[in-house]
Parts: C-alpha cells; structure tokens; sequence
C-alpha cells in the first residue's frame, strides 16, 4: 500500500498478515479406483427410493434447509413444512444465524470474527475473508504508482471523511455543466458606397422628345458646354448601378459561466490487514466505491476500471463562439441623379433641373446653352443576413487528479 509522501506521518498502517491468503485444496486423499465402493441409494445424487430430496431424506440423512420433505424426521433440523426449516442444530449456517448453528435467533456464537485477525473467531470454519462478516472487506493490491486504498465521499454532504477513511487527501469536482452558446440576430445596414452608370443627357430638335435626340452629352461635376442652338427638350434616362456593400452587425455571444455541479472528498482508508493479494479495506460508507488515485490526468489500471477524473474550476476548454455575420450583396438598381440646366456658357444662370427619370423636359421657353451633374447616389437595396448561429461546448480539459475505482462487487459464492 503507498501513501501521499505528506500523509506518512500523519498515519501507521498496520497489516494483519496472511489473513485472507488460504487456498483449499485436497490434501492427503487416496483414490484407489480397484477398491471402489458401490454407491448407495443415498449418494447416487438421484432421487430414489424413499428419499423425499436427492440423496437425503426417509432411510438417508436429514435434508437442509429449503430441501423438500415429507416429515420432520426428513430434516437436519426437525422442522418440515413441504421444505425443511433453518434449525440450530444442523450442522449448517443458514436463517438469521451468524455462525454454523450459532446468533440470530439461535445461541450467541462463541465469538465474533475479527477479519484483521487470522483466525476462525465465530467458529463457523471460515477464517476472515472467507467468512460471508467480513465481506465488506476487500483484499487489493495496490498498483505501483498509485496511492491507496481511498473511497470518494460527497464534499458537500459532510465537513471530514467518514470512520475508518479518516485521512483527507483533497477535494475534486466533477459533473460539468455548461449551457450551449446563445447568439445575438444578424443585421445587415444599408449599403455603403456603390457606383452608378455615366449620367447621358439626350437633347432633342422638337419638342416632346420625339425622334432620335439631336445629340447626347454625358453629365459631370464640371460644366458642360453646350454649342448648338434649336434644342427644345431634353431627357435624362434612367441611370444604372450596383449598391456597395452592407456592414453587419449582431451576433454578440451569449455564454454563462460553466459550473462544476459535484464536489468530492478522496479520503484515505487505515487498512484492517494484510490479504495476500494486498491490504484488506475497511468497509466504505454506502454507495462509496474502493479506489486508488494519483495526481494528473491518467488512464486506469487494469481491474481498476471505474474511472473517476477530478477537476479544478477553470480546468475546462470552452469553445463556445457564434459564427460571424455577413450580408449578401445588394441587388443591382437604378441610381437617383439630378442634373441642373444653365442659360449661359459658363454654368452662371441656372434656369431649371432634371430628374434621371426618363421623362422629357420642354425646353423651348428658356437657352439651353449648359448643363452640370448636381448630384448622384447609387441604388439603396436592402442585404439579407447570415452567420450568428451558436457553435463549440465546454468540454473538461486535464484532469487535475485522477481517481480510479474497483467496479461494484458481486457477492462471493
């Protein structure tokens, strides 16, 4: 059995050797085939003659316990009810006794086995682990590396370690929980930018804009001159062009703290022996497992595959995030321009304006002699938005200490 180095001198083990080290066997039996006897009707192991079980009953020996009889003289114990009854006095361990015809409703046995002693104590010919008392117990070796025996108790549930674990050796959680991530709606802006087709201004003999236009002149900041006389209506057709882009905006995380929901106590056990195999436990509180523990993150020895890691809050990954938003590109669209008119060369007497509609402006009651763009802005279409949606989970991460257990027990046979 190994110790933490800083518990050695708090606690002395002490082991009972050989306690739970006995093998049964044969010993000194002679077999001699020539001299074989003839079984009898009562050890045939068939149900004959006028047994009421096989191989007991009527002419053989009386049945135990649970064996089916007729009479009370069929049984060990003289006690037959269709099956003979538990009885003091037949030679076997069986009802509420505590010992081969000793405790419960029978006598009180001679004593009361000690499963830290050798020793058939109670006087039922089973010696120590071999006695259903002390069942408890068990007897394990200790892997090499691993500091044992230790049970885990419920941190919270108590303030120390139970009877017979009184060595705390520290405090592990277990039991992570995190919600998933929330995400915060995409949301698309209005698009920023974008670029317009050129701003053509058709100019036309007659009026109403009939006809081929007379001559077309492309729209600027600057002034544009315009030489020739006759003009007597105009038209600024619709102007084409692709919005920019929209900014996105949303999608903020929303993730509360992970929490770690189960506190636990590794306390260390003061062994009751030695077993053979290796130190007999004490027995742990209810539903608490026999284990063996060491620090860091590690794999379980063989056997030992109840595995119980043991963290530390902070000792997780947490990659919870939301994807980012985006916005798709707004569709292509007419952009508003407005183009102003001048009476004179230079752009000095503005006389009217002109939407990029399409429709036709009569011109004859004014000069036409120059035009300039005064303003254009690109198509204002609306962006759908995607992204924002929850991604990653809280995982623990590196064990802080790792804990490893016997997994639950079957009764002896």
């Amino acid at each position: 059995m190994r110790r933490a180095p800083e518990a050695i001198g708090l606690v002395a083990l002490l082991f009972a050797a050989g306690a739970c080290g006995a093998i049964l066997g044969l010993d000194d039996v002679d077999f001699d085939d020539d001299d074989a006897a003839v079984l009898s009707h009562c050890d045939n192991e068939l149900l004959d003659a006028d047994e009421s079980a096989v191989d007991c009953g009527g002419s053989c020996a009386g049945c135990g316990e649970g064996e089916t009889c007729r009479q009370d003289s069929d049984c060990l114990g003289g006690a037959c009810d269709e099956v003979c009854g538990a009885s003091c006095s037949d030679g076997a361990r069986n009802g509420d006794e505590d010992g081969v015809d000793c405790g419960g409703t029978c006598p009180l046995c001679p004593g009361v086995e000690d499963c830290s002693e050798p020793g058939d104590e109670d006087g039922n010919l089973l010696a120590d682990c071999a006695d259903p008392v002390c069942w408890d117990s068990q007897c394990v070796p200790i892997p090499d590396g691993w500091l044992g025996p230790v049970t885990l108790v419920q941190a919270r549930a108590a303030p120390g370690c139970p009877a017979d674990w009184e060595i705390p050796f520290g405090e592990g959680f277990t039991g992570l929980s995190a919600q998933a991530a929330g995400c915060e709606a995409c949301t698309c802006g209005l698009p920023l930018g974008g670029s317009c087709d050129d701003v053509l201004v058709e100019l036309f003999g007659g009026g109403a804009c009939n006809g081929a236009p007379k001559s077309v002149v492309v729209a600027g900041a600057l002034c544009e001159e315009l030489d020739q006389t006759g003009v007597d209506s105009i038209r600024v057709p619709l102007v084409m062009g692709t919005p920019g882009p929209c900014p996105p905006a949303g999608g903020k995380l929303n993730a509360p703290p992970p929490e770690w929901t189960g506190a636990v106590r590794v306390c260390m056990g003061t062994a009751l022996g030695e077993c053979g195999a290796g130190p007999c436990t004490p027995s742990p509180p209810d539903g608490a497992p026999v284990c063996v523990t060491q620090t860091g993150d590690h794999p379980c020895p063989e056997t030992w595959s109840d595995r119980r890691p043991l963290y530390q809050p902070g000792g997780e990954l947490d990659t919870r995030s939301c994807s980012p938003c985006a916005c798709s590109a707004a569709m292509d669209g007419p952009c508003s321009a407005e183009v102003s008119l001048y009476m004179s060369f230079q752009c000095a007497f503005p006389s009217d304006k002109v939407q990029s509609d399409g429709l036709c402006m009569n011109t004859s009651s004014f000069g036409l002699d120059a035009v300039s763009l005064s303003k254009i802005s690109p198509p204002t279409g609306t962006c759908a938005a995607a992204g924002g949606d929850p991604m990653g989970a809280v995982v623990p991460g590196e064990a802080e200490a790792t804990v490893c257990c016997l997994p639950p027990r079957a009764t002896p046979p």
